[in-house]
């Protein structure tokens, strides 16, 4: 029965999405995550004790972790939907009173939520030890990893909108393909005045925009432009993943998943 009340009605969306995010953590414990993250954390504990630090070398450090995670995120992500279409667990998660959106976002949520935790033990253990040692981190380290955790929140929202329209292995490799073309995609609009004709440009430059640009996430900001870069970062990060769970959702909308 329909419930007028909308935060009868949200708090219903929330759980339903939520239990959609608990399958996945549920999948993913294993033995083998629960090595990444021990040893993964060890490791980075290691490293904060023993490197030692020059200005500017903390930052390498996190783009390591942060690139280990966004691989992380493609081959756990890439499979969650296609997985389920073909054990056919969909059909029992869409059978209860669960929308489509929540089963997509529930997706989002759980991959993202391993990808930024295991993110976060790495940085911590690693900050930590180097800041044990009286080695500063610098002003900018905590815009550096604001801005990383969006990476990885732009990183899930492409791959589990793609898992949503390939199979397991197709949507594996284009993830992935697509990852590294994300960190030259800025070279397209003037690559495209140079070499192509000016027929063809607008078919290329469409490719620009669907595409993550991650390269921004990486560029180097002091602290009193930081905020900004931060603040814009996030509305990109928002947007990208609102359109490519929109998009998901519409997809599994049209197709008959029973």
């Amino acid at each position: 029965m329909f419930d007028p009340d909308p935060t009868i009605r949200l708090r219903h969306w929330l759980g339903g999405m939520e239990a959609v995010a608990e399958s996945v953590w549920k999948r993913v414990q294993d033995r083998m995550l629960k090595a990444i993250l021990l040893v993964g954390a060890a490791g980075a504990l290691a490293a904060g004790w023993l490197i030692e630090l020059q200005p500017g070398e903390v930052r390498p450090m996190l783009l390591l972790f942060n690139l280990f995670c966004a691989l992380l995120v493609i081959f756990i992500g890439a499979t969650e939907i296609p997985r389920d279409r073909s054990t056919r667990n969909i059909q029992f998660f869409l059978s209860k009173p669960l929308s489509r959106g929540q089963y997509v976002t529930g997706k989002f949520v759980g991959v993202l939520v391993i990808a930024e935790s295991i993110f976060l033990a790495y940085a911590v253990c690693f900050l930590a030890a180097a800041a044990a040692r009286g080695q500063g981190a610098g002003d900018t380290v905590l815009m550096d990893c604001g801005r990383l955790a969006l990476q990885l929140a732009t990183v899930t929202g492409l791959v589990v909108g793609l898992s949503a329209f390939l199979p397991e292995l197709a949507a594996t490799i284009l993830s992935f393909a697509i990852f590294l073309l994300s960190f030259v995609v800025f070279l397209i609009p003037p690559l495209t005045q140079l070499l192509i004709p000016a027929w063809l440009r607008p078919i290329f430059l469409t490719l620009y925009y669907p595409l993550p640009n991650l390269q921004h996430f990486l560029w180097v900001t002091d602290a009193t432009h930081g905020i900004l870069f931060l603040l814009t970062t996030a509305t990109y990060t928002a947007a990208y993943c609102v359109g490519a769970l929109m998009i998901a959702e519409l997809f599994l909308r049209r197709r008959d998943l029973f």
